[in-house]
């Protein structure tokens, strides 16, 4: 017991002695920039877009410098890029992008690594119709887990819009992901989706489970009727 306590401690002095600090570059339209520094040895790296001055960001720098890193989460980043620099992070196991503005979701193609991941739109998406467009292939993600798609109603305060129930920033489809590895649960609470088409429902058959909670197709009982016939697995809470 002694000899694991020691070799304990040696393994975290070792860790604390090789450890290095990078940072991360957040670069504005006019070419200013925010840097954000970290450990590369840290298990998270947390990044609140509201304590950044930048509230337009068009490009971010350093990630390679954090292959280690096995979780990551983005709040309220206000960022036109595609996020395809996350494939630098080759360990990513868990990944949250809360509120953050989502131009496509191609990027998880190469988080081979990837367990589970929350995504929350913070921008208009009828903008961004290659979400629905392009097919998202997901045949690297071997260990995936659960896959959050969520709406927000955070996109109305950037517009100094009132609070709404229905959002612009919420899906009214099913992501088209495809090859979906492992039977993960998909859960797509609080968005809009009403009808289910034939080939959505091929892709929701790729899911251990669907939750559709708190979407228009909880009131529809003959949508719901298709998910059943098709031997879906899903849940459609209507309210809390």
């Amino acid at each position: 017991m002694k000899k694991r306590i020691l070799f304990l401690i040696l393994f975290s002095i070792f860790e604390i002695m090789f450890a290095e600090n990078f940072e991360i570059k957040f670069i504005a339209e006019d070419r200013t920039f925010s840097t954000l520094t970290f450990d590369n040895s840290a298990e998270w790296i947390v990044v609140d877009g509201n304590k950044l001055p930048i509230k337009k960001i068009i490009s971010i720098e350093g990630f390679e410098n954090f292959s280690e890193t096995e979780n990551l989460c983005f709040y309220f980043l206000r960022y036109t890029g595609d996020y395809s620099f996350l494939s630098n992070l080759t360990k990513l196991k868990t990944l949250g992008l809360m509120n953050c503005w989502i131009s496509s979701l191609n990027f998880l193609e190469n988080l081979s690594n990837l367990e589970n991941a929350e995504i929350q739109f913070s921008a208009d998406i009828s903008k961004y119709k290659k979400i629905k467009e392009n097919k998202i292939n997901l045949s690297k993600l071997q260990k995936l887990k659960k896959l959050y798609i969520e709406g927000s109603d955070f996109c109305n305060i950037y517009k100094n819009e009132p609070w709404k129930t229905t959002s612009v920033c919420s899906l009214d489809f099913i992501p088209p992901f495809i090859n979906v590895q492992n039977k993960p649960e998909l859960l797509i609470y609080d968005n809009r989706i009403e009808k289910i088409s034939k080939e959505e429902l091929r892709l929701l058959k790729q899911y251990s489970k669907v939750h559709l909670d708190f979407n228009p197709i909880a009131e529809n009982e003959t949508e719901l009727a298709k998910l059943r016939k098709a031997k879906i697995n899903f849940s459609a809470a209507q309210s809390f």
